[in-house]
C-alpha cells in the first residue's frame, strides 16, 4: 500500500475530544474557502466548540492532519428524531475535507461564476449579489442538474481527486472500512442525497450530504464519480 504524503498542521489543544474511538467509516466535506495549507487549522483554531475535521485536502493535492485518527470531533451535526446531536456518527467517522468554494452564483450579464461571499447582507436584512473580481471563480464544474439548489460549484481539482483517492483505499484498508455508501458500486448523483444507513452509522463511505439536506459537500461531479467508481 502506498503511503500518505502527510503534512501537520496541528490543531490546538482542546480543540477536539481526546477519547479513542473505533472508525467504521469515512466521511468527505468541503471548506466552502480556503486558499493555502493550514488555512483548515486556523479557522478551526479560532473556533472554540471542538468543530473539526481529522484531515484537509488543498486544491494542489496537498494532504494534511489536524488531529489523529483515534480522536474525534464534531463535523456531521447530524441530529436525530430527538433532535439531539447524533454522537455515534461524530466518534465512529474519519473526516476530511476539500478546499473548495462549494456552490456558486451565476452573473448572467458577464457570464462569470462567483462565490458565496459575492452575497452581501443590507441593513434591512435582506442579501443582495454583489459580484467582483476578488470573489470570482474560474474553476467551475457545471453540473447537468442542479444538486442542493445549485447548478454551478467549484471544480474538485485533478490532484484533489487523485489524493482523494489514495486517501480513501489507504484508509479503508486501515481501518477495516466497510465497502459501502459512495463505494457500493455504479454511484451515481442521485446517491449523495439524505442516506438512512449512513443516519444509522452503518459503515462506508459518505459525504456530509447524506446525512443532511442542508449541506451541499461533497457535489456529484463527474470526475469525482469517476474515481468512486473506480475503487
Amino acid at each position: 500500500m502506498e503511503n500518505l504524503d502527510i503534512q501537520n498542521t496541528p490543531l490546538g489543544k482542546g480543540q477536539y475530544f481526546e477519547q479513542e474511538t473505533k472508525k467504521t467509516a469515512l466521511v468527505l466535506h468541503h471548506t466552502a474557502g480556503g486558499g493555502v495549507l493550514g488555512d483548515l487549522a486556523q479557522w478551526f483554531n479560532a473556533n472554540p466548540t471542538r468543530v473539526a475535521t481529522h484531515y484537509g485536502l488543498t486544491r494542489l493535492g496537498e494532504l494534511e492532519q489536524l488531529f489523529p485518527d483515534k480522536y474525534w470531533a464534531s463535523a456531521i451535526n447530524a441530529k436525530g428524531a430527538n433532535g439531539k446531536q447524533i454522537l455515534e456518527l461524530e466518534k465512529q467517522t474519519l473526516q476530511i475535507e476539500l478546499y473548495s468554494w462549494g456552490s456558486l452564483t451565476h452573473n448572467a450579464s458577464t457570464s462569470t461564476w462567483h462565490n458565496w461571499t459575492a452575497w452581501k447582507q443590507q441593513t434591512n436584512g435582506n442579501f443582495s449579489f454583489v459580484p467582483a473580481s476578488k470573489n470570482e471563480v474560474a474553476n467551475v464544474c457545471i453540473l447537468s442538474s442542479a444538486f442542493r439548489n445549485a447548478v454551478g460549484y467549484e471544480a474538485y481539482t485533478p490532484a484533489q481527486i487523485e489524493m482523494l483517492a489514495k486517501w480513501i483505499k489507504y484508509k479503508m484498508q486501515e481501518h477495516g472500512i466497510a465497502r459501502a455508501g459512495l463505494l457500493a458500486g455504479n454511484v451515481t448523483a442521485k446517491d449523495f442525497e439524505l442516506n438512512a444507513d449512513a443516519l444509522a452509522c452503518k459503515g462506508g463511505v459518505w459525504a456530509h450530504t447524506n446525512f443532511r439536506k442542508d449541506k451541499s459537500d461533497l457535489s456529484p461531479q463527474p470526475a469525482l464519480l469517476e474515481m468512486l467508481n473506480s475503487i
